[in-house]
């Protein structure tokens, strides 16, 4: 990496308020102290026009920082301050990261279909033995009528 970058990567961590975290990286008011000015003044830009005219590099610096960072994307951790709009060309860094998954073996995909084809099956014996409950208790309930209406006939009779 140039000095120059380099010397943005301390200024960059230099400024950046505790609070924030890195907030501050697109931040306009860039001066803290007599040692942050010297650096902006070595790579030749003024305080405020860092942002302006340094967007680039600063997006150099935060993949720079990334990797110090154990890989840990800044832009999870940061919320970039809306003064600052990403160019056209940026839009990619901002697509979430896709966490890689394990493909499924052949046997683990047949093993999913048996087993749910099991379930189905088994929701279909269960349902089969509702349905002949009910029709078992329908055929009482019309035994039982059947008794008592022949009871009643006999007392009639009687």
């Amino acid at each position: 990496m140039k000095p120059a970058a380099t010397a943005k990567v301390t200024l960059l961590l230099n400024c950046a308020p505790s609070s924030s975290g890195v907030k501050g990286i697109f931040s306009r008011t860039r001066t803290k102290g007599p040692n942050e000015q010297k650096l902006l003044e070595e790579d030749g830009c003024s305080a405020n026009d860092f942002v302006a005219s340094h967007i680039t590099e600063a997006t150099i610096i935060i993949s720079f920082l990334t990797e110090c960072f154990n890989k840990v994307p800044l832009k999870a951790m940061v919320p970039i301050p809306p003064v600052w709009e990403a160019p056209e060309q940026d839009a990619g860094l901002q697509k979430p990261l896709k966490i890689a998954t394990k493909k499924k073996t052949k046997r683990e995909r047949e093993g999913k279909k048996r087993r749910e084809e099991k379930r189905r099956e088994e929701k279909r014996r269960e349902e089969k033995r509702r349905e002949e409950k009910r029709r078992e208790e329908k055929r009482r309930e019309e035994k039982r009528r059947e008794e008592k209406e022949k009871k009643d006939k006999r007392k009639r009779k009687g």
